[in-house]
């Protein structure tokens, strides 16, 4: 065949890796046999192996990249969970390619993946043949080899330009095509990187064509089960696409029907095609029904870099934490100073808000715990919610809420801090917080002994209500939910502060309150084992969070939704306005135009193009012109 092509032998291996067939042919190397069978032995389904018939593949997947950027490592991590630095050449590793189950959105399907060799990378021809046989690619480069993601993205803008529709070698050749971009050996030294995360995902964001971006390390194992589901999303959303096209077409074909129907002059011919074509025909209030109850406000893809601004001991910085690991999303964190000021976001993305923390999701920033937690519900819905379903546990988790959030109970936990802390002897720190809180709450400021008093009662709430019968978690789920985020925080940040004992142990400890205590430690090693067997999140410096954030899309579309409560404000959509909380931290105010508001939630766009996204609850918005 020639250097310009697959060999037989090379041909006859794709096609028993695809079709799962005996490998037929004499040309076949004993070498090639030989690892054939291996690789029919480390993958091949249980159903299969007892002869009850083949496995039919759901999707073949393309992995390619430079040489040494770790491909053979990476298969054999996501088929056989194993890595060595020096694998046997025949023994516990996968090679030329594999197949394993996945699931995606609670479904089960099968990937077949195909390892390219890169020597095939020097001609286009090789390259195009294992084009045609896969619907997605896998783009692999190396995180400390800079020129590897220079062929990575030479490999795309080929792969662009084979399925373009003025390619006229494209006929007959899907012109859909799902694409990854994935970074290997994510757990090497900063000062080793040649690639920055911010760099990987402009990249990918600047594919014609389209594509996800993740980092991964086949070392660790990190993300790699999360890389071919990725893939594989992206299919299926381009066979969804696919599908509509079709539909459209025939449509098409069927008005091009009606038309010739028409033109034979028979009224009940016309009438026969129209109603065919659209079953609401002459029905006008169904077809209004239908376009009263689709959704105004529409979230973007759950693709979206999230970003946590935090400092790791902040009480409401864990709450997210908490539930970001519990839920397995992956994230990165952008650590700030527990003092102002906070450049990396005030500077850096134009936003004035001083309290911590501050979540991003793609270009858009939410403020204030309970609305961060209400949004992340609402990302990677392949992902199982935290969030109550049932209107009783939905109201037991609201009602937590409130008694943690709205009864004073940070303050009265605030009161309660140890006089040692190093924190409370630093004059910055003191300045700081003194600007923060303006005032006394609402109520004044609790003696200790009341404040004790308040936290006791709290406890012993839990203790003989909602934990009384021996439960693990408040709503009875199988893992912590988000009622027991809810309602844990302040206790669990009292009870592990460093120091002398927050609270005194004749009044509450876990003689007096077995339950809580037992419940806080189990929470904690579920938190921990989440996070151990979950992504890790990555630290990014201010400048590289900033970069990734304003190069991205905006998370939520207000096209056609209505300003339901701007009107009692005299406001309108595009008016400039000032927002700001109304109990700590004040002074601070971010100015913008208004985008949307509604009876939930206030959303201005500042002029870095930044959505900044606040609760109605404990916020203010005024005109500029009226302040």
């Amino acid at each position: 065949m020639g250097s310009m092509q697959w060999t037989d032998e090379e041909a006859n291996y794709l096609k028993a890796i695809f079709t799962w067939q005996e490998v037929q042919g004499d040309d076949m190397t004993s070498d090639r046999t030989s690892r054939l069978s291996q690789f029919e032995a480390q993958n091949r389904r249980p159903a299969e192996a007892k002869g009850e018939g083949k496995t039919e593949s759901n999707f073949r997947v393309l992995i390619v990249g430079a040489k040494g950027c770790g491909k053979t490592s990476v298969l054999t991590r996501f088929a056989l969970n194993s890595f060595k630095d020096s694998p046997d050449p025949t023994q516990g590793k996968v090679e030329g390619g594999c197949r394993q189950s996945i699931q995606i959105d609670g479904l089960s399907y099968n990937v077949d993946v195909l390892e390219l060799p890169s020597k095939h990378l020097t001609t286009n021809l090789m390259l195009e043949q294992a084009l045609a046989i896969t619907e997605g690619a896998v783009l692999l480069y190396d995180i400390t080899d800079q020129d590897s993601l220079e062929l990575a993205i030479r490999v795309q803008r080929f792969i662009s330009g084979s399925f373009r529709s003025s390619n006229p070698k494209n006929r007959g050749i899907r012109r859909d095509y799902g694409l990854v971009l994935v970074g290997n050996k994510s757990d090497v030294d900063e000062e080793e990187r040649q690639v920055a995360w911010a760099g990987g995902f402009k990249t990918a964001s600047a594919f014609d064509m389209g594509c996800s971006f993740l980092e991964i390390s086949a070392r660790t194992g990190d993300n790699v089960k999360e890389m071919f589901p990725a893939v594989c999303r992206e299919i299926l959303r381009l066979r969804q696409q696919s599908r509509k096209r079709q539909e459209e077409a025939e449509i098409a074909a069927l008005l091009r029907l009606e038309t010739q129907a028409g033109a034979g002059g028979g009224s009940r011919k016309r009438g026969f095609w129209r109603t065919l074509i659209n079953p609401f025909a002459g029905r006008r209030d169904s077809l209004k029904e239908i376009q009263i109850v689709a959704p105004q406000i529409t979230m973007a893809s759950s693709e979206q870099p999230i970003v946590l601004y935090h400092y790791p001991y902040s009480p409401f910085a864990r709450r997210i934490s908490w539930y970001l690991a519990l839920r397995g999303i992956p994230y990165m964190q952008c650590l700030q100073p527990p003092i102002m000021p906070r450049p990396d976001l005030s500077e850096e993305l134009g936003v004035q808000y001083r309290r911590i923390p501050v979540l991003t999701i793609g270009r858009d920033v939410y403020l204030d715990t309970r609305l961060i937690l209400s949004k992340l519900e609402e990302a990677h819905p392949s992902v199982p919610k935290l969030g109550a379903s049932e209107p009783q546990s939905k109201g037991v988790q609201r009602l937590l809420a409130a008694l943690t959030l709205d009864t004073g109970m940070f303050f009265a936990a605030m009161g309660l801090l140890p006089r040692d802390l190093p924190a409370l002897k630093d004059p910055k720190f003191q300045k700081d917080r003194a600007s923060f809180i303006s005032g006394p709450p609402a109520g004044g400021w609790l003696s200790r002994a009341d404040a004790v008093n308040k936290i006791r009662d709290a406890m012993e709430l839990l203790e003989t209500t909602l934990l009384a019968d021996g439960r693990d978690w408040i709503l009875q789920t199988d893992k912590p939910s988000l009622a027991d985020i809810e309602a844990i925080w302040p206790f669990h940040w009292l009870i592990t502060l460093p120091g002398s004992p927050a609270l005194p142990a004749n009044q509450v400890s876990a003689e007096l309150f077995p339950r809580v205590f037992a419940w806080i430690q189990r929470f904690d090693k579920a938190v921990g084992a989440a996070g151990s067997s979950g992504p890790k999140p990555r630290k990014l410096k201010g400048k590289e969070a900033a970069q990734l954030i304003l190069a991205s899309r905006h998370n939520e579309d207000y096209t056609g939704a209505e300003l339901t409560a701007a009107d009692g404000e005299g406001l309108t959509r595009g008016s400039m306005v000032r927002l700001w909380p109304t109990d700590t931290g004040s002074g601070h105010r971010d100015s913008g135009k208004l985008v949307h508001m509604d009876q939930a939630e206030i959303v201005i766009e500042n002029l870095r193009g930044v959505r900044i996204h606040a609760p109605r609850q404990g916020f203010k918005v005024r005109a500029e012109a009226g302040l």
